[in-house]
């Protein structure tokens, strides 16, 4: 659940600590630490030049979306398990937290 709220939740490790769970504050570093990689990388910041400058504002966004598109399409190479099965049970963690 970390993972999904990792760009939508603030603060620090310590801070969020007062009010959430140990493993939901990993997977929100863990995602953190993943965008910081990410939005470093040679190959992402070649692939933000690509939008035109009005665009740029919103190019990391753009470009993570594709690269979370060709994810999926080639899921049996940089994947574990089933596709379908992960969606269902991203879904499935959803619903079972709403809050």
């Amino acid at each position: 659940m970390g993972a999904l709220l990792g760009d939508f939740v603030r603060g620090t490790p310590e801070s969020l600590a007062l009010e959430s769970p140990k493993d939901l504050i990993e997977g929100i570093m863990l995602h953190r630490a993943i965008d910081r990689f990410t939005d470093d990388h040679e190959n992402f910041l070649e692939k933000k030049k690509l939008l035109s400058p009005e665009r740029r504002r919103y190019a990391g966004i753009v470009i993570d979306i594709f690269f979370d598109h060709f994810l999926t399409k080639h899921w049996s190479t940089f994947g574990s398990g089933d596709l379908k099965e992960f969606i269902v049970e991203l879904c499935q963690l959803l619903v079972n937290h709403p809050d």
